[in-house]
């Protein structure tokens, strides 16, 4: 692999950049780990999950995962992501599928503070549940 590096620019280029990306994921995660509540990095999770970034599509469906397995991620309680994951719902960032299916809404970027437009969250709120709307931007406005 050593020779391949030095051999190759292009392998070697690829590689130095994945090392470097992952080595930004962990120190992400590192700070969020100590300055961030467990409510936001439940939803930096689940966005990690569902590959929504600033870029983001309306909605992405994540497969079947359990509470147990993001409260080991987060490093809170099931019972804290319970409750976290039924205030999302509530605010129409997630929604559960009849098959265990999660969809995760780009709305929940509001919940991490990246690059997050309200109008368009306001918009997807009012097709999605315009009842809920004002408690949403309660919750964005109080975080």
């Amino acid at each position: 692999m050593a020779r391949m590096l030095q051999e190759r620019q292009d392998i070697s280029e690829l590689f130095v950049t994945r090392l470097l990306s992952r080595n930004i994921r962990y120190e992400e995660d590192l700070v969020d780990q100590l300055f961030n509540s467990s409510e936001k990095r439940l939803a930096r999770i689940l966005l990690l999950l569902a590959h929504i970034g600033k870029d983001a599509k309306a909605e992405i469906r994540v497969p079947r995962i359990n509470q147990d397995d993001l409260a080991q991620m987060v490093g809170t309680t099931r019972s804290r992501v319970s409750h976290f994951m039924n205030k999302f719902r509530d605010l129409c960032f997630v929604e559960y599928s009849g098959s265990g299916e999660l969809t995760v809404h780009s709305g929940l970027l509001s919940v991490v503070g990246e690059g997050f437009d309200e109008r368009g969250a306001s918009r997807r709120l009012l097709a999605s549940g315009g009842s809920r709307l004002w408690r949403a931007e309660q919750y964005v406005g109080a975080i």
